[in-house]
Protein backbone atom coordinates (compact mmCIF):
# COMPACT_ATOMS: atom_id res chain seq x y z
CA UNK A 1 0.00 0.00 0.00
CA UNK A 2 3.21 2.37 0.86
CA UNK A 3 4.07 1.56 -2.57
CA UNK A 4 0.84 2.78 -4.42
CA UNK A 5 0.29 6.31 -2.60
CA UNK A 6 4.24 6.89 -2.61
CA UNK A 7 3.80 7.12 -6.68
CA UNK A 8 0.39 8.71 -6.70
CA UNK A 9 2.44 11.44 -3.94
CA UNK A 10 5.11 12.01 -6.73
CA UNK A 11 2.71 12.01 -10.09
CA UNK A 12 0.64 14.72 -8.55
CA UNK A 13 4.16 16.87 -7.45
CA UNK A 14 5.29 16.13 -10.75
CA UNK A 15 2.17 17.52 -12.19
CA UNK A 16 2.48 20.55 -10.25
CA UNK A 17 5.86 21.02 -11.02
CA UNK A 18 4.56 20.83 -14.30
CA UNK A 19 1.79 23.65 -14.55
CA UNK A 20 3.85 25.82 -12.15
CA UNK A 21 6.56 25.45 -14.79
CA UNK A 22 3.86 26.42 -17.57
CA UNK A 23 2.67 29.33 -15.38
CA UNK A 24 6.06 30.79 -14.76
CA UNK A 25 7.07 30.27 -18.88
CA UNK A 26 3.72 32.07 -19.38
CA UNK A 27 4.15 35.19 -17.46
CA UNK A 28 7.97 35.66 -17.78
CA UNK A 29 7.16 35.88 -21.98
CA UNK A 30 3.83 38.15 -21.62
CA UNK A 31 6.62 40.36 -19.14
CA UNK A 32 8.92 40.35 -21.92
CA UNK A 33 6.29 42.34 -24.53
CA UNK A 34 7.85 45.82 -25.28
CA UNK A 35 4.72 47.20 -26.49
CA UNK A 36 2.00 48.40 -24.11
CA UNK A 37 -0.09 51.03 -22.41
CA UNK A 38 -1.10 52.32 -19.35
CA UNK A 39 -3.32 54.95 -17.28
CA UNK A 40 -3.32 55.20 -14.13
CA UNK A 41 -6.01 57.81 -11.83
CA UNK A 42 -4.48 60.43 -9.41
CA UNK A 43 -6.97 62.00 -7.06
CA UNK A 44 -9.83 61.64 -9.04
CA UNK A 45 -9.23 64.34 -11.61
CA UNK A 46 -5.82 63.97 -13.03
CA UNK A 47 -5.14 60.75 -15.61
CA UNK A 48 -1.48 60.24 -16.11
CA UNK A 49 -1.43 57.99 -19.61
CA UNK A 50 1.43 55.97 -21.04
CA UNK A 51 2.48 54.23 -24.52
CA UNK A 52 5.49 52.31 -25.67
CA UNK A 53 6.52 50.36 -29.09
CA UNK A 54 9.98 49.07 -29.64
CA UNK A 55 9.52 47.96 -33.76
CA UNK A 56 12.20 45.06 -33.49
CA UNK A 57 9.75 42.82 -31.50
CA UNK A 58 7.79 40.30 -33.43
CA UNK A 59 4.25 40.60 -31.60
CA UNK A 60 2.87 37.40 -33.62
CA UNK A 61 3.79 37.94 -36.93
CA UNK A 62 3.48 41.88 -36.41
CA UNK A 63 5.95 44.82 -35.58
CA UNK A 64 4.88 48.03 -34.27
CA UNK A 65 5.50 50.91 -35.78
CA UNK A 66 3.77 53.58 -33.65
CA UNK A 67 2.20 53.97 -30.54
CA UNK A 68 -1.26 56.34 -29.67
CA UNK A 69 -3.48 56.29 -26.93
CA UNK A 70 -6.25 58.87 -26.48
CA UNK A 71 -8.66 60.63 -23.54
CA UNK A 72 -12.14 61.59 -23.65
CA UNK A 73 -14.77 63.50 -21.84
CA UNK A 74 -12.87 65.27 -19.72
CA UNK A 75 -12.42 69.15 -19.19
CA UNK A 76 -9.93 69.43 -22.20
CA UNK A 77 -12.10 67.35 -24.84
CA UNK A 78 -10.34 64.59 -27.03
CA UNK A 79 -6.90 64.74 -26.61
CA UNK A 80 -4.61 62.10 -28.31
CA UNK A 81 -0.83 61.28 -27.94
CA UNK A 82 1.29 59.84 -30.01
CA UNK A 83 5.12 57.82 -30.46
CA UNK A 84 7.56 58.71 -33.38
CA UNK A 85 7.53 56.58 -36.26
CA UNK A 86 9.91 53.41 -35.62
CA UNK A 87 12.30 53.09 -38.46
CA UNK A 88 11.79 49.76 -39.37
CA UNK A 89 12.07 45.69 -38.96
CA UNK A 90 15.11 45.83 -37.24
CA UNK A 91 15.01 48.85 -35.24
CA UNK A 92 15.67 48.03 -31.32
CA UNK A 93 14.83 51.57 -29.78
CA UNK A 94 12.55 51.82 -27.68
CA UNK A 95 9.51 54.73 -28.59
CA UNK A 96 7.25 55.79 -25.58
CA UNK A 97 4.87 59.15 -25.21
CA UNK A 98 3.71 60.39 -21.96
CA UNK A 99 0.70 62.79 -21.38
CA UNK A 100 -1.57 64.29 -18.21
CA UNK A 101 -5.13 64.46 -18.52
CA UNK A 102 -7.60 66.72 -16.65
CA UNK A 103 -11.12 65.45 -15.89
CA UNK A 104 -13.86 67.72 -15.22
CA UNK A 105 -15.73 68.56 -11.98
CA UNK A 106 -19.12 67.91 -13.27
CA UNK A 107 -20.62 65.14 -11.67
CA UNK A 108 -23.08 64.30 -14.38
CA UNK A 109 -20.06 64.23 -17.20
CA UNK A 110 -19.61 60.91 -18.66
CA UNK A 111 -16.55 58.62 -17.50
CA UNK A 112 -13.42 59.81 -18.79
CA UNK A 113 -12.13 56.91 -21.83
CA UNK A 114 -8.89 55.86 -22.13
CA UNK A 115 -7.96 54.14 -25.63
CA UNK A 116 -4.76 52.91 -26.50
CA UNK A 117 -3.48 51.76 -30.55
CA UNK A 118 -0.54 49.88 -31.72
CA UNK A 119 0.06 50.71 -35.56
CA UNK A 120 1.34 47.61 -36.70
CA UNK A 121 2.96 46.39 -39.84
CA UNK A 122 2.77 42.56 -40.97
CA UNK A 123 5.81 40.63 -40.94
CA UNK A 124 7.21 41.41 -44.85
CA UNK A 125 4.97 44.29 -45.35
CA UNK A 126 6.10 47.61 -46.32
CA UNK A 127 7.07 49.96 -43.30
CA UNK A 128 5.28 53.79 -43.45
CA UNK A 129 7.45 56.16 -44.69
Amino acid sequence: MKKKSLGKFIKNVAMLGFLFAIFLSTDALGALNPNYATSNERLQYYYDGYIQIQPSYNDGGYHAAKGSFTYANGSEGTKTWSTDWGKGFSDSKIYSKSGTYHDTLNPFAPKVTFNYRFHKVKNGGVWPA
